[in-house]
């Protein structure tokens, strides 16, 4: 298994600051990282 390691990271959406200087490791197991993507819905066509 690997690790994820994320190192002074920052994201802003236009004058808003969402992170700022985040830093953090994401070891194997850790809840949230394995879950598979899910597809967005549909409108039905009913």
């Amino acid at each position: 298994m690997s690790t994820l390691e994320i190192s002074q990271v920052s994201r802003w959406f236009a004058n808003v600051v969402a992170v700022n200087d985040v830093t953090m490791t994401i070891g194997p197991g850790s809840p949230g990282c394995s879950a598979p993507t899910v597809p967005a819905s549909r409108p039905s066509s009913t």
